[in-house]
């Protein structure tokens, strides 16, 4: 696959960083060219083949830069840019509701902008640390006292991020059946 592959997100403690850093690296390894940017740092998506977006959820919704960023490049989804997307989930541990509450919730964000369908979605652990809390949850202080979890499987998180040039290609190819005439 000779794509450049644009890989975003929106990380306010770091953990969506870091798991944005491990698909760039499986994705290194697979051989497949890729930029590593925060959303707000995206000025354009027309040089990409493809992208991985990674929006964690904040009190059960994506952040309004995450939403901003699907709308200004609506354009380009819409002509068929492939775009994966992941999403942070649970932080503590045996909590099968939490699991079944995070995949409801992602698909009312998904509600939001019906006309975005990613070529692959991944719910992934997550993770707290109250030392990295950002703004404004450093300011409450019963989040100082909440234990270090982090439920990111990063097995788990190679395995798709591997398994996204394939999906990318079978993207495109749907796309170039599509187009052509019969």
């Amino acid at each position: 696959m000779n794509k450049k592959v644009l890989i975003t997100y929106i990380s306010q403690s770091g953990s969506t960083r870091e798991i944005a850093q491990a698909i760039q690296k499986t994705l290194n390894h697979k051989q497949v060219e890729s930029i590593l940017l925060e959303v707000k740092n995206v000025k354009n998506i027309k040089q990409y083949q493809a992208v991985v977006l990674g929006l964690p959820l904040y009190m059960f919704r994506w952040p309004a830069a995450g939403m901003r960023f699907l709308n200004r490049h609506k354009q380009q989804i819409l002509a068929g840019l492939p775009v994966a997307l992941f999403t942070g989930g649970p932080t503590e541990k045996g909590d099968d509701n939490e699991w079944k509450t995070i995949h409801e919730q992602i698909q009312k964000e998904l509600a939001r902008i019906p006309w975005f369908e990613p070529v692959a979605l991944k719910a992934v652990g997550g993770k707290i640390d109250p030392v990295n809390l950002a703004f404004p949850w450093k300011l409450i202080p019963a989040m100082k006292n909440i234990p270090v979890n982090d439920l990111r499987d990063w097995d788990d998180i190679r395995q798709w991020a591997a398994s996204l040039p394939a999906l990318f290609q079978l993207q495109q190819t749907a796309i170039q059946k599509e187009g052509s005439p019969v």
